[in-house]
Parts: C-alpha cells; structure tokens; sequence
C-alpha cells in the first residue's frame, strides 16, 4: 500500500484514539485541497499490507499497555479507494481487533457502490464514510470531520449515531518530529494555522500539514 503517513495514535482524526493512515495518491485535485502532497502516487511509500497489519496490532498493544483503548482506524489521503485492494485488509484485520473504521473519500457513496467488488468491500467494513469532494466554495468548519458543507455523514453500520458524531469536536495535534520538523493533523480553521506556521517559519522551523 502507498502511504503518505501514519499516526499511531491521534485524538484528533475521529472518535477516541485512533490509528491514521493517510494513503497517498488522489485522483480527484481538488482546488484548495490543503493535501496536495498526498495527490501524486508515485511519492510516498509502499509498505507491504501485511506489515501494516502487524504495525497496527502493535499500535493496539501499545496503546493498552498504557491504559489506553485503541477503538478505531482511519483512513484518508489521498483517496483510499483508489487503493481499495489494500485499504479493505486493514479495515479488515481493524475489526478483527473490534476497531471501528472511519474512512474519508472524494467520491460520493452512490458512485463507489457502482464500481468493483473491492469498493464495495471497503464499503461494508467502514462504520462511518465521510464522502464528496473539498469544495473550496463551501468550506466551512461547522460541523466536525468535514470541511466543506457539500460533504456528507454516511453512517453505513450502528457502530456511531449522528448524535455521537456531532458531539465531537475538531481540533489539532502538532508533534515536534525527531529531526525538528514540526507536524500538524486534525480539521479546524486553517486560518488559526496559517498564522501559527507563519510565525513558525520566521523563527526558521519547518512546518509539514497533514
């Protein structure tokens, strides 16, 4: 599977703590897309399936050593369904652990369930879909996981209720990485974060947006 990044564990990409996997490669360019480094497939790197199922059990002991409870894995991107022949195993191996799966697409749920059997594997094992393309248009932060009104909540098993999901708030994380970069996730208003990273990089640290 071609990742631009995982998080092993965040807060701030869903309900609970969560395992995040930002696939890379995206087939719908989105004007105004604040990922635009997941776009190109041929960046990133390939890391073997059944390597990331075994990272994410990891993460899951991990987690419960600490006294924490993994419950669900993420994916976005990039475009996970352009790479649904992976994405449906993790999903898979994700609620074999009894993970919920959040998984965000550019497509609209009615055009995945025309496409092939592996689309709609993936469908079946996300609890909840977040689908549409960005529309820079109609951003708005109004509602959590979303970021532009056009996008919808596709509650596809009872595993969350609209009510759960509208109760969660968005918010940020930013992690200093070990060579000094530093490295914010999560949805919100990008504004608050463009005068962060504007003063991050007078003081002349990088700054990576995921």
């Amino acid at each position: 599977m071609r990742i631009h990044r995982i998080l092993r564990e965040t807060s701030a990409e869903g309900p609970g703590l969560r395992y995040c996997v930002w696939v890379q490669g995206c087939s719908h360019h989105c004007p105004g897309c604040f990922a635009q480094d997941t776009w190109d497939p041929e960046k990133g790197q390939w890391i073997e399936i059944e390597d990331m199922k075994e990272d994410l059990c990891r993460a899951i002991q991990s987690a419960a050593k600490k006294g924490k409870r993994m419950e669900g894995l993420t994916l976005l991107g990039g475009e996970p369904f352009d790479q649904a022949q992976e994405a449906v195993q993790l999903a898979e191996e994700a609620k074999k652990h009894g993970l919920s799966v959040l998984t965000f697409t550019g497509y609209r749920l009615e055009d995945l369930e025309k496409k092939g059997p592996e689309e709609r594997e993936l469908l079946k094992r996300t609890d909840l879909l977040i689908d549409g393309p960005f529309e820079e248009e109609k951003k708005s932060f109004d509602r959590p996981l979303a970021g532009s009104s056009n996008q919808r909540f596709q509650f596809l098993t009872d595993r969350y209720s609209r009510e759960d999901i509208m109760s969660w708030k968005n918010s940020f994380e930013i992690r200093i990485e070990p060579d000094g970069r530093i490295r914010i996730n999560g949805m919100g208003n990008t504004e608050i974060l463009k005068k962060y990273e504007k003063g991050r990089k007078h003081n002349g640290s990088e700054i990576s947006r995921d």
